[in-house]
Order: C-alpha cells, then structure tokens, then sequence
C-alpha cells in the first residue's frame, strides 16, 4: 500500500494522523478519543496535561507518542507549591484552643478584632495584653518578606506554650 504524498511530496497529514494512531492504538486499546486528542493537540503544536486517576495508562500513553515519532520521553510531576512562610506559626495553636473553649473567632474578624473582642471574655489569669505580643509575632513572621529572627521564633513559640498553660488553668 502506497502512501499518498502532497504536492510536495511530503505524506498528507491524514496519513501521518493514521499512523501515529495506529502504533499508539497497539499500545492503548479502548481510548480512540483521547489518542485522537492528544494527535491533535500534537500536529497543532499544543499542550497537553494528562489528569486521571492513578493506574488509567496516562505515561504509558505519552510513551506510546514519544515511542511513534521516536523522540523521547521525559516525564514532569506537577509542581507542588511551597508551604507559605508562616503557616506552621504556633499561633495557631493557641488559637485552636481558644475556639475549642468557646472563645470562636468570627468568619470575618481579624486575629486582633477577635482579641479585643474576646478581651472581657477570657479569664481573669488570661490577659489579652499578653496575647498582643503573640499576635504581633504571628504577623510579622506570616506577613512580613523579612520574617522573624530566631529568637523572635523562640519569643512566638514560649509566648503561645506559657498563654496556653494560662489557658489550662482555667
């Protein structure tokens, strides 16, 4: 069988299209429309991002195409961003466990609407003063491009264990 050539006397796209359907069609039986996309985004010079549930054949089929064209096959995990600075602040302990006493912050209340909110609230050994120095810490190590200094760390961390010991004594 001849393969039809264009004016050219290149092979006409729809030759090649049938090809490379072919050889991925041995390898990956039952997905004519996803090989048909893919051979589409491929001859356009488009993208393609495979998302499937794990075991569906998703590298075996890039493989397939890099296999049929005889290039190579390298595979790029999607990037997983990087924790945000300060999400691990202990403030946040010391939050939780205001919530689980009943001292719930609102949906719309900042950290400091919520403290001095709670202020005549919290018992009398729980001084929202010394609350204020915590906050001022978590801020500045959540927000600030500068972060704290380690001993500022170390001033956040004694802060939220010794407000939660005040906490227990309630």
């Amino acid at each position: 069988m001849e393969t039809e050539r264009s004016d050219a006397g290149a092979p006409k796209a729809v030759d090649i299209y049938q090809r490379l359907s072919t050889k991925i069609g041995r390898v990956i039986r039952g997905q004519a429309d996803t090989i048909r996309k893919l051979l589409a985004a491929f001859t356009t010079g488009g993208h393609v991002l495979l998302e499937d549930c794990p075991g569906t054949r998703k590298t075996t089929l890039a493989k397939a195409l890099a296999r049929s064209i005889n290039a190579e096959f390298k595979r790029k995990e999607r990037d997983v961003p990087a924790p945000r600075a300060g999400a691990d602040s202990d403030y946040y302990l010391l939050e939780k466990r205001l919530n689980e006493l009943g001292f719930s912050r609102k949906p719309w209340e900042s950290p400091a609407t919520w403290m001095q909110r709670i202020e005549s609230e919290l018992p009398s050994h729980v001084s929202p003063n010394t609350l204020k120095p915590v906050l001022q810490l978590h801020y500045r190590y959540r927000f600030d491009p500068k972060g704290i200094s380690v001993n500022e760390r170390l001033a956040l961390e004694d802060g939220v264990r010794s407000r939660l010991e005040d906490l227990e004594k309630r």
